[in-house]
C-alpha cells in the first residue's frame, strides 16, 4: 500500500551539488561561550561533552560561507582542507530518508535562508523577550542536525547557561523549535523517498489526442516546469489552426523558453506561434498564463512536440568532508546555482472531418472578443 501524506512540508527548489568541485579551508571559530562577539546567546546543550556551539566556515573564492557540523562525536576542523563529494560518498551509512532529510533542512533555513524566516518556518516566537537573533537561528538548525543524525535526544534540548547550570531564558523557545525542524524534516525525507508514478491527462476526444505524461512533483523541493494540462479548444482563425489553452506551471523563476517541432513527417509547411488567450502575438509563453499555440500546417494531422525549458539558479546542497576519518563532516548550500531545466509534451491534433472538404483541411473559425477571422471559411464553433 501506498504511503499517503497529508501533510507536505513547504521548500525552496534545491539540488544536490554534485558536479562543482568545491574546496576550501574548513575552520571554526571560539565556541558561544568563548566567543566574545556573542552577547545574548551564552548557551551549551545539556550534555557533557562536545556540548558546544561553534561558527563553522569553509573559505572560497567567493569569501566564507557558514556551514554545518554533521558528526558531533567527531574532531572539528581547524583549518584543514574539506571539499565536497557525492552524498553517498561522504555519508555511505546514511539512509535515504535521512539524507533527503538533512537536505530540506539545509536548503530551507538559516542561512540559506534569513534567521526570521527560520524561526518562522520553526514556529517559535523570535520577538519576545530576549529577542532570538542569528546566533540563536544557528544553533537550532546546528542541534536539529545533530538530533537527526541521533546524536542527540530530546533531553539534550535544554540549553544551559554558560555561566551556571540553569536554563538560559531562550531554551524553551529553542528547543521547540528544534523539535519543529526536525518534525518537517523527517517528513519531508518520507516525502522525497516516496516514488510517485506519472499520471498522464489524455484528452479522451476525438479531436485532440494529448501525451501530457509531465507531472508536479510531490517533492516541492524538485525543481520542475511543466504543463499543466490538455488543450480543449481548437478553432480556426486568420489562416491559423488555434489550440488551447496550455499553462504552464513551475516552482522556479525565470522565462522559459517552448520550442514546438512537428512530428510523424510533417515538417512540410509547418508552422507554429504563440498567442494569448485573447489572440495576441506572443514571443514566449509566461508562467502561469494561459497560452495557444497558432499552427500552420498543410495536414489533417498535426503531431506537435513541445519542448520546454527554463533556465534559473536555485540553492544547491554541498556535503564536505577531509581524508581523516576522525574529523567532522560538515553540510551547507551555495546559492544562486545555474540550473537548466526541461520537460516534453506530445499534443496529435487531428482536424475534425467533414467541416471541409479542401486539401488543407480548413477547420472552425472562432469570434475571440473582437477578433473575426471573416467569411472565407464557413463559421462554426467547435469546443471539446
Amino acid at each position: 500500500m501506498e504511503r499517503q501524506l497529508k501533510f507536505i512540508p513547504v521548500s525552496v527548489p534545491f539540488t544536490e551539488c554534485t558536479s562543482t568541485v568545491i574546496s576550501g579551508i574548513t575552520d571554526g571559530g571560539p565556541n558561544y561561550c568563548n566567543d566574545v562577539g556573542i552577547i545574548n546567546s551564552k548557551y551549551h546543550l545539556n550534555e557533557p561533552f562536545h556540548n558546544n556551539f561553534v561558527h563553522f566556515e569553509i573559505a572560497l573564492s567567493s569569501g566564507n560561507k557558514l556551514i554545518y557540523c554533521i558528526d558531533r562525536l567527531k574532531k572539528e576542523p581547524t583549518g584543514e582542507i574539506f571539499k565536497n563529494g557525492p552524498f553517498e560518498e561522504v555519508f555511505p551509512e546514511i539512509t535515504e530518508n535521512l539524507r533527503y532529510a538533512l537536505d530540506w533542512l539545509l536548503a530551507n533555513t538559516f542561512p540559506s535562508v534569513s534567521a526570521e524566516k527560520t524561526f518562522e518556518i520553526a514556529d517559535v516566537d523570535a520577538l519576545s523577550k530576549p529577542v532570538l537573533d542569528e546566533n540563536d537561528a544557528y544553533a537550532m538548525v546546528q542541534s536539529a542536525i545533530w538530533y537527526l543524525m541521533g546524536s542527540i535526544n530530546e533531553s539534550s534540548l535544554i540549553f544551559i547557561n554558560c555561566k551556571g547550570t540553569d536554563p538560559h531564558l531562550k531554551s524553551k523557545r529553542l528547543a521547540a523549535g528544534v523539535l519543529h525542524l526536525v518534525y518537517l524534516a523527517e517528513k519531508f525525507g518520507i516525502i522525497a523517498d516516496t516514488p510517485v508514478k506519472p499520471n498522464p491527462s489524455p484528452c479522451g476526444c476525438h479531436a485532440i489526442e494529448c501525451c501530457n505524461i509531465n507531472i508536479v512533483p510531490q517533492n516541492p523541493a524538485e525543481p520542475y516546469i511543466t504543463l499543466t494540462n490538455c488543450p480543449d479548444e481548437i478553432s480556426y482563425i486568420n489562416g491559423c489552426l488555434w489550440v488551447g489553452p496550455f499553462i504552464l506551471r513551475s516552482n522556479v523563476k525565470g522565462i522559459p523558453s517552448v520550442n514546438a517541432t512537428a512530428l510523424c513527417g510533417n515538417e512540410k509547411l509547418f508552422s507554429v506561434g504563440f498567442t494569448d488567450e485573447y489572440g495576441e502575438d506572443i514571443i514566449n509563453p509566461e508562467i502561469g498564463k494561459k497560452f495557444y499555440l497558432a499552427i500552420r500546417a498543410d495536414s489533417c494531422i498535426i503531431c506537435i512536440n513541445l519542448f520546454i525549458s527554463i533556465q534559473t539558479n536555485i540553492t544547491k546542497i554541498i556535503y564536505l568532508n577531509n581524508d581523516d576519518p576522525e574529523l567532522q563532516r560538515m553540510g551547507g548550500i551555495i546559492t544562486e546555482q545555474p540550473v537548466y531545466i526541461t520537460s516534453v509534451s506530445n499534443i496529435c491534433i487531428c482536424v475534425p472531418l467533414g467541416l471541409s472538404q479542401s486539401k488543407v483541411c480548413p477547420v472552425c473559425k472562432k469570434r475571440r472578443k473582437d477578433r473575426f477571422c471573416g467569411d472565407v471559411y464557413k463559421y462554426k464553433n467547435f469546443r471539446l
